[in-house]
């Protein structure tokens, strides 16, 4: 351990290597002004952790740290044994251990040893090495406890296996009109997200619908977001069918001609499951013909909000016109926002879409510009 002489001011430290606890116990025996900490827990089993002497770093308010086969119990170990005042705490998880998605027991350690926690965060990465394998504990996240810190709990399939993750709650797309919340009330226990980071409509296979089964074992999901593809219908329809409560949607692309089928046949397959009938909020990032976003109207009857951020080439003005002229011939009542992206937008045209006074397309409505993005609200 460090003598008087031999202490530092050191207020910021990155150790970018592997060390163990012992290691890192040594290293900051020398730090006591230390406010900022981030570390790699190493690899191979360490034995150290209880041998570890308790340091008090009573500046500490931020850590940070990834961590490698280590169990739970030995992380509680740890915590307990640096006495500071935690502000900010997070933790990249690689492990085996199912304990780190045991709520509760997070609840336990932070109510113990981090009182004074404000921020928290953490991923835990699942390989999948063993499907047979579940946790048991079905949406521990949206307790009290949880929620009035609105640290929420979101879900993210990549190519190394399921990432489990605990953030900061912060307002996504669909909560957003002009520049206000769609929705007064912040339903934290319906925000569960799943993310798919995929680059081919094939990477969706018996393998990911595993993955999948696996993460409806932890968590409800809500909301779904799919990247980098451009989605053809059919298995956009095969995914969804998997969730049963989905809320809102959020899709790069959708391809009509991928589907090899006609609108009429992909209708008349969405109507094999009920899943579609729950889905109210749609962002479709990108569209190259009206088509796309009248099916997307059949696909979800009960749709209340739409989203689109590139019109292909689509003019504005007739953009709106045939999205209103569609709901009204087809009776679409649902539907009562619409914002979309021109980055011609201001206040020209925003006068322009005053034909919807002119043509009788709507009686009660509001449109507003919020920089390129064009809102439309009616009642």
């Amino acid at each position: 351990m460090a003598t008087n002489q031999q202490l530092t001011t050191i207020k910021c430290l990155i150790l970018d290597h592997f060390i163990t606890f012992n290691e890192l116990s040594s290293i900051i025996s020398y730090t006591p002004d230390l406010r900022r900490l981030h570390f790699s827990h190493r690899h191979e089993r360490d034995t150290t952790i209880g041998s570890m002497s308790s340091i008090a770093l009573t500046n500490l308010t931020y850590l940070s740290l990834r961590i490698f086969s280590l169990n739970f119990h030995d992380f509680e170990i740890f915590i307990g044994k640096i006495h500071s005042k935690l502000i900010t705490l997070s933790v990249n998880i690689s492990s085996n251990d199912f304990t780190y998605l045991d709520a509760y027991r997070w609840e336990r350690l932070i109510l113990q040893h981090l009182s004074q926690l404000e921020r928290f965060s953490f991923q835990y990465l699942d390989h999948v090495d063993n499907e047979h394998r579940y946790f048991e504990g079905l949406n521990q996240f949206f307790s009290p406890f949880w929620i009035k810190r609105q640290w929420i709990f979101d879900v993210k399939i990549v190519d190394e296996g399921i990432v489990y993750v605990v953030h900061p709650y912060k307002k996504r797309w669909y909560e957003y009109t002009d520049e206000r919340m769609v929705n007064s009330s912040t339903d934290l226990c319906q925000c569960h997200r799943l993310i798919l980071n995929i680059t081919s409509c094939d990477e969706f296979n018996e393998l990911m619908k595993i993955e999948i089964q696996r993460i409806l074992t932890v968590v409800q999901l809500y909301h779904l977001e799919i990247h980098d593809i451009e989605m053809a219908v059919d298995k956009l329809l095969e995914i969804i069918d998997l969730f049963p409560n989905l809320i809102s949607i959020k899709i790069d692309s959708l391809s009509l001609t991928q589907a090899n089928v006609s609108c009429k046949k992909i209708v008349n397959i969405s109507q094999s499951t009920k899943n579609t009938d729950k889905i109210t909020k749609f962002y479709l990032d990108n569209i190259t013909e009206m088509k796309e976003v009248y099916l997307l109207m059949k696909l979800c009857p009960h749709l209340t909000y739409l989203r689109i951020d590139s019109l292909g080439g689509i003019d504005a003005e007739l953009f709106v016109e045939e999205i209103l002229k569609k709901i009204n011939q087809e009776c679409h009542d649902s539907l009562r926002w619409l914002c979309f992206f021109d980055l011609d937008a201001d206040e020209e045209m925003i006068k322009t879409l005053e034909l919807i006074d002119s043509k009788k397309l709507l009686r009660d409505y509001t449109i507003k510009r919020v920089v390129e993005h064009i809102y439309l609200h009616w009642k």
